[in-house]
């Protein structure tokens, strides 16, 4: 069985970098980051396929996360393909559909909902967003700022927040 790491290979972003996660005991002691989003529910699913994926594949030959059958990294195409089937079963896009949620959506959903949540909890988002871009693989935290700018909530929470400090109304 491997052992746990500071932090663990998940697979290359598209930009070519890897990107790395806490392993799934670490989530609850990152509360800026991690508290509240991975569910309990599936934090214990994720740990039921590990104890699988380590049991039946104890020579890996990728060190990601998530592995196929011959204990190589997934393609893009199979998570792609399992996501729409996934999607399919739970409700998210009917079974004739040729369009629908993208598994990318998601990654736009995580970040905009963390944001979201630091902005109301009162957090330092300033501060916390560096660890938001390396968890997203961003390659600098310019691209991670997209977010804010991208969704008209956040930009008005981003705006509140600065007219507060500089000591103008808010809106």
């Amino acid at each position: 069985m491997r052992k746990h790491v500071a932090l663990r290979t998940v697979g290359a972003t598209r930009t070519g970098q890897w990107q790395l996660w806490p392993p799934l005991e670490a989530i609850p002691q990152s509360p800026a980051l991690w508290a509240g989003i991975i569910y309990f529910t599936t934090r214990k699913k994720l740990q039921e396929y590990e104890r699988l994926r380590d049991r039946y594949c104890r020579h890996p030959k990728s060190p990601s996360f998530f592995l196929s059958e011959r204990g190589t990294r997934l393609t893009d195409c199979t998570v792609r393909r399992w996501f729409i089937i996934t999607s399919r079963r739970i409700g998210l896009r009917a079974p004739t559909d040729r369009r629908g949620p993208r598994i990318h959506d998601l990654r736009h959903l995580y970040a905009f909902k963390t944001i979201l949540n630091w902005y109301r909890r009162g957090m330092d988002v300033e501060a916390h967003l560096p660890e938001l871009t390396t968890y997203m693989g961003h390659g600098h935290v310019a691209d991670t700022y997209w977010y804010i700018s991208a969704a008209p909530e956040l930009l008005k929470l981003a705006t509140q927040r600065l007219e507060r400090q500089k000591g103008g109304a808010s809106a």
